[in-house]
């Protein structure tokens, strides 16, 4: 990755998104990518055409939510992972790592 490379991190609210997403930018990567309340994951690929895409688990609740609900957490984040992986594949972004 260059340092002015669009890189996109989905999970960054998470523990490891968060971390992952202050060592990009303590390393010198100018175009970190994030979906937010304005700007939405298709809008992100339309606009940015990540080169690079970080896929880290989305929704989470800790424990607690993963004894009550695994089933329905897993399959909010795999819905989002698929179309984030459709989205990287017809934008033609380089390179994928799915942290699963």
């Amino acid at each position: 990755m260059h340092k002015d490379s669009n890189i996109f991190v989905s999970g960054y609210l998470t523990l490891e998104g968060h971390s992952l997403v202050n060592y990009l930018k303590e390393q010198g990567y100018e175009k970190v990518l994030l979906e937010s309340e304005h700007l939405s994951i298709d809008e992100v690929f339309i606009s940015k055409t990540p080169e690079y895409v970080f896929l880290l688990g989305d929704s989470s609740g800790g424990i607690s939510a993963n004894i009550e609900k695994p089933a329905t957490l897993m399959i909010q984040n795999l819905h989002k992972m698929n179309k984030i992986i459709n989205l990287a594949l017809k934008y033609g972004t380089k390179k994928l790592l799915y942290l699963a």
